[in-house]
């Protein structure tokens, strides 16, 4: 049996999403102020994916990331916008019950 290369047994669910910020590119504080979205879905209704600039793997790989903090509250702001269908600020079961259907 291989030994396992996580060294964790107890991977982080947060350090996952986190990693997930530097597979794409999500927009700055800037890019949505330039946009004048208020939201970053928003930002993507408005057609701001012309904004953001493509990652260059080899590039990201040397580059020196800055902190993920901002990335990923990107992120989660595109997760729970598309988990609050009614977009009213509160994710019920009902809503995740839907979006559950929708994706099987």
């Amino acid at each position: 049996m291989r030994p396992n290369p996580n060294p964790n047994p107890n991977p982080n669910p947060n350090q996952a999403l986190a990693r997930t910020c530097t597979f794409k590119p999500l927009p700055t504080e800037a890019q949505l102020r330039e946009c004048r979205a208020l939201t970053v879905p928003q930002f993507y209704q408005q057609g701001g994916r012309g904004l953001l600039k493509p990652l260059d793997w080899q590039h990201e790989e040397l580059a020196e990331r800055g902190p993920l903090g901002p990335a990923l509250g990107t992120l989660i702001e595109l997760i729970t916008d598309a988990l609050d269908i009614n977009h009213d600020g509160v994710i019920t079961k009902a809503e995740l019950r839907k979006c559950a259907s929708s994706v099987t």
